[in-house]
């Protein structure tokens, strides 16, 4: 059974390599790695002709929304993806996303029509999608590990390398192939918690003086890339 809404606090950090040898035998003590383990998370970003929703989005307002189709590991057209809608309002995120197979999530994005009885997450994401007319605009790919507390299985911690993207063969059934997006030996670690993070973690993240950025993997390459497509791709095969 998937989750189909959350509401959540998350904050992002960018480790050096040493910090996170180092972070990593306390997060151990406290957190376990989830049953997926080491994961390629594939997404394609979805914005309107003129990218005014990643435009917004950098100039940090109060409210801000993303919307993609995403899939662990490469996708076929039977693959069952998700279609999220994610929302921010201060500090507190909400996401909704339905479950499809991948050739009908394109349809229905592409198409704005859905012959089946849409749940309620589809019926709001059809809503916006009509609103903003939205299209595929960029693909964005990393390795993922995901950690969950064992005290508390609501708090996650994900560590995402190797981010990439590319603004052409916008689909989940592409190889993850693309340009590098965050600086080099650094490890994007997110937070995901329900409330404000445990005191354990406070007191690591002090010690080793790991501090919240505001990197946005969509934001960080629309403003390298797609700002400035004179300079290309590189599509390094992963």
């Amino acid at each position: 059974m998937y989750i189909t809404s959350m509401k959540r606090m998350e904050k992002k950090y960018l480790l050096s390599t040493e910090q996170f040898q180092k972070l990593m035998p306390t997060i151990l003590q406290y957190m376990k790695l989830d049953q997926y383990g080491l994961q390629t998370i594939c997404n394609v970003y979805y914005d309107t002709p003129d990218y005014r929703l990643i435009q917004e989005s950098m100039t940090k307002p109060v409210f801000k929304e993303k919307f993609r189709l995403r899939s662990y590991g490469r996708a076929t057209a039977d693959t069952e993806i998700f279609v999220e809608m994610k929302r921010k309002f201060k500090r507190e995120v909400y996401k909704r996303r339905a479950v499809l197979p991948l050739h009908t999530a394109e349809q229905f994005m592409k198409t704005n029509l859905m012959t089946m009885n849409p749940s309620q997450e589809l019926r709001e994401i059809l809503y916006m999608n009509r609103l903003y007319r939205l299209e595929p605009k960029a693909y964005i790919a990393y390795e993922r590990e995901a950690y969950y507390g064992l005290e508390c299985k609501d708090l996650r911690i994900t560590f995402d390398r190797n981010l990439r993207g590319r603004y052409s063969q916008l689909t989940l059934s592409a190889p993850s192939h693309g340009t590098p997006i965050q600086p080099k030996d650094t490890i994007l670690m997110e937070i995901k918690v329900p409330y404000a993070a445990p005191l354990w973690m406070a007191e690591a993240f002090s010690k080793l003086k790991i501090y919240p950025t505001s990197f946005s993997k969509y934001g960080t390459y629309y403003t390298n890339t797609l700002a400035q497509p004179s300079k290309g791709e590189i599509h390094d095969v992963a």
